[in-house]
């Protein structure tokens, strides 16, 4: 039997209500968790700076006092790592002992080690950072008042070959004879450079 017409007007206006306690327990749980989870999230910034931009033809003026400081310039190419300088006589290698005294002295290279062999029979090729930093050391040695560096990456160099090339020429870690940690710092002033073809 039907029902009087106010009854079925008061089933037809009934509304559903959206339990929302489940959504809200979620949340509860996971806003803490994610402000944990971000205290773990570290950034690191690593100092550099460009060259200085000089207009074609324009000079710049050097004062007669200062004591020359070489200009070391590290290239990073598929054949490894170029080490060059400008502004004073670099001799690295054994070699290069008796090289034209002029200012400008031909790269030095130290070429990349094979890690491995893909599985076409073909060398896995990396940079050598312990042949790089010895060398630094080496150009420490001569030159302590030098800290910066300019890298000169070749385009197919990827990011984290640069950072690692920075972090080799930033310092040396070493244990004296008591076991202790000796960080010595040698050029912690990188200068990124680019077009290098």
């Amino acid at each position: 039997m039907a029902g009087r017409p106010s009854q079925r007007r008061h089933h037809e206006e009934e509304v559903v209500e959206i339990n929302l306690i489940p959504l809200m327990n979620m949340i509860c749980i996971l806003i803490p968790f994610m402000i944990m989870a971000a205290v773990f999230v570290q950034l690191s910034i690593i100092d550099t700076s460009l060259p200085t931009a000089v207009a074609p033809g324009e000079k710049v003026e050097e004062d007669p006092a200062k004591k020359p400081k070489l200009t070391l310039t590290v290239a990073m190419s598929k054949e490894g790592f170029s080490i060059a300088g400008y502004g004073g006589v670099l001799n690295i290698a054994s070699d290069q002992e008796n090289a034209a005294k002029d200012k400008e002295q031909p790269p030095f290279i130290i070429p990349k080690k094979i890690v491995g062999k893909n599985p076409d029979g073909t060398d896995i090729l990396e940079f050598d950072y312990a042949a790089l930093q010895e060398n630094l050391i080496k150009v420490k040695d001569k030159y302590p008042d030098q800290y910066s560096i300019i890298l000169l990456p070749e385009s197919h160099v990827v990011y984290q070959e640069i950072i690692d090339a920075m972090d080799t020429a930033r310092e040396v870690r070493s244990k004296d004879a008591s076991g202790k940690e000796i960080t010595r710092i040698l050029f912690p002033s990188p200068v990124l450079a680019g077009g290098m073809r």
